[in-house]
């Protein structure tokens, strides 16, 4: 597939950083601040993702300063973009496959209209020679990024989300204000009897296009259905979260996921987060209609699938297909695909597969 990839020249100092959501209080002025009410610049690239346990967000240096007790990365990123992209089947593969080709780690984004990548600043010049005639040309005779097992490594572990659906939605700016409320409900603000979403990422793109990534709560469907000033994509079909976790400086993991399903052509989106010490949680989304057939591929390419049921027990599939444990999570256990990053264990495994995070 042939894409028209350009640089955000917007974007010159991406940085990434984190807060953890016991942190969010003191620092709600300044999130408040940098996600709603920054006029300094209307061509502005910000993008919010939370989950269970922390806050990732994604800006430039000086409108991360605007909030207390984050911890940024050091890594300078750069962003590359593909527009109209929605429903192609294979376009992140073809965007992500080039790049881990390369060794070039990735910060995946699916935004309503656009696909956005941050890469590393210092390999920038790097990424877009993958997309450069010649380079996209000898790409395609390649081989495709090799399976967990063609790596000769563990698997990384897939956990599919179903209880978790979601859809992708788009706001005109200038309607922003008429649903700021709900905005602030999704990402700090639930009532006590919503239901807790896997993850939830705004994202404001430098053509001030906002895409609003989140679970079909009822109180958040029943406000689209009856304020649906500005929005585009209310009755899109749901889609399922699939979560890996692996190190950030990692590479090949989008692309990983992403190629198997291509394979399949199963239309996905993407959403990366950071979960602090160095680890990533890459979120896959598939159409509903599609996760029987996703979960069997990515078992067949030597994934290890587990299966979050309804009534909260968890299936593990191992790469011989075989059920390796069933039973209730423990009430501690971590939700949202979020690891418990205490575990020893965890760490260790997550270290020896470091060099190939989507081998």
């Amino acid at each position: 597939m042939s894409l028209s990839v350009e640089p955000v020249d917007t974007c010159s100092d991406v940085r990434i950083a984190t807060l953890h959501v016991d942190d969010v209080e003191p620092a709600m002025y300044g999130l408040l601040r940098l996600l709603f009410f920054d006029r300094t610049d209307e061509r502005r690239f910000v993008s919010v993702t939370c989950t269970q346990r922390m806050i990732t967000l994604v800006a430039d240096q000086a409108r991360l300063a605007l909030v207390p007790g984050l911890e940024v990365d050091s890594t300078e990123w750069a962003v590359l973009r593909v527009d109209g992209v929605l429903d192609v089947v294979g376009a992140i593969a073809s965007l992500t496959s080039p790049l881990a080709a390369a060794g070039i780690p990735v910060f995946h984004l699916s935004t309503y209209d656009s696909e956005l990548v941050l890469v590393p600043r210092a390999h920038l010049e790097e990424a877009l020679h993958c997309f450069s005639g010649g380079a996209a040309a000898a790409a395609d005779d390649e081989e495709r990024p090799p399976s967990p097992e063609g790596g000769g490594r563990r698997s990384f572990a897939l956990k599919i989300l179903a209880e978790h659906r979601m859809t992708i939605l788009r706001l005109e700016k200038q309607f922003e204000p008429w649903h700021l409320h709900a905005l602030l409900r999704l990402l700090f603000f639930p009532e006590p009897d919503d239901p807790e979403p896997s993850v939830v990422n705004l994202t404001w793109s430098p053509d001030n296009e906002l895409s609003i990534l989140a679970g079909v709560s009822p109180w958040w469907m029943e406000h689209c259905q009856t304020s649906p000033e500005g929005l585009s994509g209310i009755h899109q079909e749901e889609m399922v979260p699939i979560s890996l976790v692996a190190p950030l400086n990692a590479t090949g993991v989008v692309a990983a996921m992403a190629t198997v399903l291509a394979g399949c052509q199963i239309s996905i989106l993407g959403c990366s987060t950071l979960l602090g010490g160095g680890l990533a949680t890459d979120f896959t989304l598939v159409p509903l209609s599609k996760l029987a057939e996703a979960t069997l591929a990515f078992e067949a390419a030597g994934f290890s699938v587990s299966k979050n049921l309804e009534e909260g027990g968890v299936e593990s599939t191992q790469l011989n297909g075989e059920s390796q444990s069933s039973g209730q999570e423990d009430d501690n256990s971590p939700l949202r695909g979020e690891p418990d990053l205490s575990s020893p264990a965890l760490r260790s495994e997550l270290e020896d597969n470091s060099p190939s995070r989507g081998e």
